[in-house]
């Protein structure tokens, strides 16, 4: 469908209507799995095997590696960018130790990115390309992208939601925990509960028998769940007041995923 639509061209001319942010193949594209989901009706694509299987089997497929890129070569001189990247993945993610591979799909998003109307395929291609030759930078420690002032601005609930979006369901399970919150600077109580691998809340209440029981200010919540401080640190500096199984409360912040702002998006 990608492929095959276009606008009249009377609106195809029409400046609101260019691919300069958005473009009509992406959008097509989204149409269709909003509406119907990514399956295309090919019973191939129904369960697909990951990049990096797939990628190892279609250069084993092929030949190897260096038929692959001597061909890409090839495409490349002939301004085939298109089909470059699509091949050159596979080497990569088969291979993401192979430099020539990787420089040559470099240079090959840098020409999408080149001739690409819009600004958003225009970032994805030169950030892939950028990715390939210097890697993914490190942010760890960073606490993701929330930053002060939208901890400022973010309602308690929300913030509880996003912490049941951190939550490793994986590393949760079979454990089950209870804790009581009470906020000195909004006056309010919650309670919130780990069972069956999903961290629920309740504004207003407080569990019985808790496994913890915590008395501190919102911004110093925010910041201990988000590992940008240390418990035992706000505890001592009289910003925490924590009773019941403090151990129990420490290993639930374990449970938390540290997101990654930057992730690999060309590289395994």
């Amino acid at each position: 469908m990608a492929e095959k639509l276009k606008l009249p061209e009377k609106l195809d001319k029409v400046w609101a209507n260019r691919g300069y942010y958005g473009t009509l193949k992406h959008n097509v594209k989204a149409v269709y799995n909003f509406y119907l989901g990514y399956f295309n009706g090919n019973p191939s694509d129904l369960d697909t095997l990951p990049q990096e299987e797939s990628g190892a089997k279609y250069i084993e497929y092929m030949g190897g590696e260096k038929k692959v890129i001597k061909q890409a070569k090839l495409d490349y001189k002939k301004g085939e960018y298109r089909w470059v990247a699509q091949v050159l993945k596979h080497v990569v993610m088969a291979n993401p130790k192979n430099t020539e591979a990787k420089n040559l799909l470099a240079n090959a998003y840098e020409q999408l990115g080149y001739t690409a109307e819009s600004s958003v395929w225009r970032n994805f291609y030169l950030t892939g390309a950028d990715e390939l030759r210097n890697g993914v930078a490190d942010s760890k420690g960073t606490g993701g992208m929330m930053n002060l002032d939208t901890l400022l601005n973010m309602p308690m609930d929300d913030f509880l939601k996003f912490l049941s979006i951190k939550l490793n369901g994986t590393k949760a399970e079979n454990k089950i925990m209870t804790f009581n919150l009470t906020f000195t600077d909004s006056k309010t109580n919650y309670m919130f509960d780990l069972d069956n691998s999903v961290l629920n809340f309740k504004k207003g209440k407080m569990a019985p028998n808790p496994d913890a029981t915590l008395i501190l200010d919102r911004i110093t919540f925010y910041q201990i769940a988000l590992g940008r401080e240390d418990l035992s640190k706000m505890e001592a500096a009289g910003k925490v007041s924590i009773s019941g199984d403090k151990e129990q409360f420490e290993d639930f912040l374990s449970l938390l995923d540290q997101f990654q702002p930057k992730v690999n998006i060309v590289t395994p």
